[in-house]
């Protein structure tokens, strides 16, 4: 297995991608006295905040598929990996996006029949997963359930559940300096575990032990994260004037929002690890 992985050097540009937000916070900032300018600059770091989540989140799948497919066989990748790889090759040709919930034909029982004939058929070939069937093709804001259908798509089924009460919860405690901490720690964890491949991260760095799949409630990352595309869909399609929120509560979401994102990096790390390293 090979060092220097794809999603390794993603990381320095999703850094160089959170400072524009700064650049955008530091300028809202000195323009305080400024009313108009003020807003201006809060709306758009909002604004660019949720694109950069949307761009961010496509990239590291695109990694993690580059890391997959320089360093493993079919045979030693998750069968969810490979079952999703296959829909490519089984889509109904009547409907040319793939759908939100993946049914691609009426009968899923022969689907998964081919699924299970087209791994016979590939498992001892060198891994070559095409890329399209992890991501959406539409472009949508990066909600909860897109972000969990794009790791069911490798495995992990719950995400937002195992963030409850986990200790990345910390950044809802009003507590900032404890905040930078953890974002800290995450980043440091997540940079030398992606180093090599296979990867050297395990959910259990956040993951709650408890089984919450009982509970239907929406944790607390889910609820800050529709809240503030929310906002964002009242900024862009012009339904407010006003800033849903100034430039230190921007800065707070964002730091959310970082270790939100280092979180999803270290789920989709760790369920696309070689059946081997599990």
């Amino acid at each position: 297995m090979s060092g220097n992985t794809f999603v390794s050097s993603r990381l320095e540009l999703i850094e160089n991608r959170f400072k524009e937000i700064d650049t955008l916070l530091d300028l809202a900032q000195k323009s305080i006295t400024n009313p108009t300018t003020y807003s201006t600059l809060c709306r758009s770091a909002h604004v660019l905040l949720v694109s950069h989540v949307e761009g961010i989140y496509k990239d590291i799948v695109r990694d993690t598929i580059d890391d997959l497919n320089r360093n493993t066989d079919f045979i030693n990748i998750k069968k969810t990996i490979f079952k999703t790889h296959s829909l490519h090759f089984i889509q109904n040709r009547d409907n040319s996006k793939f759908t939100d919930n993946n049914k691609f034909t009426e009968n899923e029982k022969f689907t998964e029949i081919i699924k299970d004939r087209l791994w016979e058929a590939f498992k001892n070939s060198k891994t070559q997963l095409i890329l399209e069937p992890f991501l959406r093709i539409d472009n949508k804001n990066p909600t909860p359930k897109i972000l969990e259908e794009i790791l069911k798509k490798f495995g992990e089924s719950s995400f937002f559940n195992s963030l409850k009460d986990s200790r990345l919860e910390i950044v809802f405690e009003n507590d900032l300096k404890s905040s930078i901490r953890e974002l800290k720690r995450i980043k440091k964890y997540l940079n030398k575990g992606v180093q090599n491949f296979p990867y050297n991260v395990d959910k259990s760095y956040f993951h709650n032990n408890e089984s919450h799949k009982s509970r239907k409630d929406k944790g607390l990352f889910e609820e800050f994260l529709n809240e503030f595309l929310s906002d964002r869909h009242k900024i862009v399609h012009g339904q407010t004037l006003d800033n849903p929120k100034n430039d230190k509560e921007i800065e707070i979401s964002k730091l959310k929002i970082e270790i939100l994102i280092y979180a999803f990096i270290i789920s989709i790390c760790h369920c696309s690890n070689p059946i081997m390293h599990l």
